[in-house]
């Protein structure tokens, strides 16, 4: 879908222009819904299409399978389990791998840690004892948590003792004859082979049973008609491939959520003969919320979206298959959006009929019931699906979701799905805290405190002069768990901020939350903000919902937003009452700098704030150069942070100068001349009230206009100030 927008909007655009001539702008919009209507009537067709020959294949015969003989020599097999905070499931899974059988000097089993912060960790090590042909894989802390794909490349970097490759997922459950097909099925010529899937907990409630539902679907329908194609798609994981056939079709595609279809595509294109045998089963957990089995969908829908509709390899028939695969969630958005056109018709004008929407849902009715039938499943399964329209639904939502978010640019999050009495709950001992003190500030005792209340365990202070109470250091007096460090001299907050960052990083936190020392946590607070961060690979920070120090009833803020004609940055919901605050978690450009969760793939690839900024704006910055680097930046709402902020006249007066100072600066490196011209025009807008004397704020417009001269001149900060509060200023300043 993203590569053909481009061809989507002209047509939108030519049909505007065409409406707009004959019809005025009612014409243009009837001309708008048509053409959408249009392309809703052929993708829905197409669907019905695919169900009519699924419900066909239906009453074929299906082939005989090669049947694994042992004087068939064995392959070096090499089983990999990516496992990422995987804790809640691995006994079992574990409890069934133990089981399988195949000789010792055959098969190795390689169990990879991705970036754990539960004991999944400890769970694979003591898996690992006693067990010689078993072992645990690390991957980099700087590759950590990138994705499933990224941890199976990283594992087979530097493989050279194995010759077939056996993915299964950490809650995949295996019968022990599963490697023994595997070797047979490589044996008699397949370079890769797919075995069917089963959801285990299909009966445990109605979403469970939606989602086995669909899978008895898919492999009865589109994979049918695929392999019957000659083209059998790989699903992921319960699969066997030739190391050699893997490395010449690139690995594993990174940075997708579902890398399974550019790897079949891949595959395909290089002539591989690839099986699918429908036993031995292999056993995985669904989604058990509705919450959970939107995200997890919506990943989905988005994967097959970013791919081409269209595979310009094989013949006739292999490409109409692929092109009926890579619609299986295009079909929902179209569903959704062709009932609306039916809904509006009497307004808009343009009929959509239908008889276009009823088709596609009785064919999709009729097969499902067949598919169930052959299958012979139990009665109990029937009865979950009594609400499957409903859940049908929120699937139609979660497609047309990922449909609309493949139009952003940039790799696909990786988003880790929530499993069945697990991996909901965030582990917050690998989460640090770095407080950056200047002077001795009463507030900093209810800080720590704070941070404690909420489940952090170990910290840093970072401090500019010597905190020592009878003796010893102020701050380990109320929070033992939280390490004083004393950095001579006051060289800024982002200078500083980096010191405690380093160290926690350095001493294996997982996450580090920067924390002002007038910042009161709530007590949910890094909880919410460590799960979001969790839950997304691509994330470099998260920050929270900020009320007011003096008025906890009013918000200090949400999020930062880009805004040049706003001296480069607007404050989002500042003002705004906290009762009433509607906000979702989500992407933003930049996060409150008071209280922000640092993530380590975003220490990483990012690095420290820029102490040229000294502080003030340093956030901004620092979200800049992760969106450049593939990252973002995160919001969550739900954690909420009390923010005290400068009392006194001269912290104000600090803080005025260095936003003018540092917006001047930052406004020379963001995205391009066009926002730099913006934010001129506005100060010089600002410096013409001032000197006019209408300006409301006449100090702190000063002070603001002082900043912006010495950025300018690239003149150090201004000497009263440096003075005032000790400053340290580098020799480039």
């Amino acid at each position: 879908m993203r590569r053909s927008t481009p061809v989507l909007i002209v047509l939108a655009l030519l049909a505007a222009i065409v409406g707009l001539i004959n019809g005025g702008p009612m014409g243009a919009l009837r001309a708008v819904l048509y053409l959408a209507a249009v392309l809703c009537g052929a993708v829905l067709t197409l669907y019905t299409l695919r169900r009519i020959i699924s419900l066909l294949l239906l009453l074929l015969p299906r082939t005989s399978e090669p049947v694994p003989t042992e004087s068939e020599p064995w392959p070096n097999l090499l089983l990999l389990v990516p496992c990422r905070n995987e804790a809640a499931v691995l006994p079992e899974t574990i409890s069934r791998l133990v089981l399988i059988e195949a000789p010792p000097d055959r098969l190795r089993v390689l169990l990879i840690d991705d970036g754990s912060n539960d004991n999944t960790a400890e769970l694979l090590d003591a898996a690992c004892k006693g067990r010689g042909n078993w072992s645990v894989f690390q991957v980099p802390p700087e590759r950590a948590g990138a994705g499933k794909p990224a941890a199976l490349n990283a594992a087979l970097a530097d493989e050279q003792w194995a010759e077939v490759v056996l993915v299964l997922d950490a809650d995949d459950r295996v019968p022990p004859d599963w490697p023994i097909s595997a070797a047979a099925q490589i044996n008699a010529g397949a370079d890769a082979v797919q075995f069917g899937l089963r959801i285990h907990n299909g009966t445990r409630n109605a979403v469970t049973a939606y989602c086995l539902l669909e899978q008895i679907v898919h492999q009865a329908g589109i994979v049918r008609i695929l392999e019957l194609a000659g083209n059998p798609p790989l699903l992921g994981h319960g699969f066997a491939i030739r190391l050699d056939t893997l490395r010449r079709a690139g690995m594993f595609p990174e940075g997708s959520r579902a890398e399974d279809v550019p790897l079949s595509k891949a595959l395909h294109a290089q002539g591989s003969k690839v099986r699918f045998v429908r036993e031995p089963l292999v056993e995985h957990l669904a989604p058990q919320s509705v919450r959970a089995y939107i995200d997890q969908h919506a990943g989905w829908s988005r994967a097959f979206a970013s791919e081409p509709w269209w595979d310009p390899s094989g013949g006739l028939l292999a490409r109409l298959a692929g092109l009926l695969y890579l619609l299986g969630y295009a079909d929902r958005a179209a569903l959704l959006v062709g009932l609306a056109l039916a809904l509006l018709a009497p307004l808009s004008g343009v009929a959509f009929p239908w008889w276009l929407i009823a088709a596609p849902l009785l064919c999709a009715a009729l097969f499902a019931a067949g598919a169930l039938l052959q299958a012979r499943e139990p009665l109990a399964l029937w009865l979950r699906l009594i609400p499957a329209p409903l859940i049908f639904l929120a699937d139609m939502l979660a497609a047309l979701r990922g449909q609309f978010s493949a139009l952003r640019p940039g790799p696909q999050p990786w988003v880790v799905t929530p499993k069945p009495g697990g991996n909901e709950q965030t582990d917050v001992a690998h989460t640090w805290a770095v407080v950056v003190v200047h002077g001795k500030p009463p507030s900093l005792p209810r800080c720590l405190e704070a941070l404690r209340r909420s489940g952090v365990q170990r910290g840093i202070v970072i401090a500019d002069m010597p905190l020592l109470e009878h003796g010893r250091p102020w701050a380990a007096i109320y929070e033992p768990g939280f390490d004083f460090f004393y950095q001579p001299g006051n060289r800024g907050y982002a200078a500083a901020a980096n010191v405690g960052l380093e160290r926690a990083f350095n001493a294996g936190a997982r996450h580090a939350l920067l924390c002002n020392p007038d910042a009161f946590v709530d007590p949910d607070a890094v909880r919410a903000l460590s799960r979001l961060a969790d839950r997304h690979a691509d994330c470099a920070c998260v920050g929270a919902l900020v009320r007011r120090g003096d008025d906890c009833s009013i918000l200090e803020g949400f999020a930062g937003a880009i805004r040049p004609n706003q001296f480069l940055a607007r404050i989002r919901g500042q003002g705004e009452p906290s009762a009433n605050a509607r906000y979702s978690a989500g992407p933003v450009d930049f996060p409150l700098g008071c209280c922000l969760l640092i993530t380590r793939r975003g220490w990483n690839l990012v690095g420290g704030l820029d102490s040229e900024l000294y502080c003030y704006h340093d956030e901004l910055d620092w979200c800049e150069r992760a969106r450049a680097r593939g990252l973002r930046c995160f919001v969550e709402p739900r954690a909420t942070v009390e923010h005290a902020g400068p009392t006194s006249s001269m912290a104000r007066i600090v803080k005025t100068y260095f936003l003018g100072r540092n917006a001047e600066l930052l406004s020379r490196r963001l995205r391009g001349p066009g926002l730099r011209a913006v934010y001129l025009a506005a100060c010089a807008a600002e410096s013409a009230l001032w000197i006019l004397g209408r300006s409301r704020e006449i100090e702190q417009v000063a002070w603001r206009m002082r900043g912006r001269r010495d950025a300018r001149v690239n003149a150090p900060p201004d000497p009263w100030i440096v003075k005032r509060i000790g400053l340290q200023v580098t020799e480039d300043d």
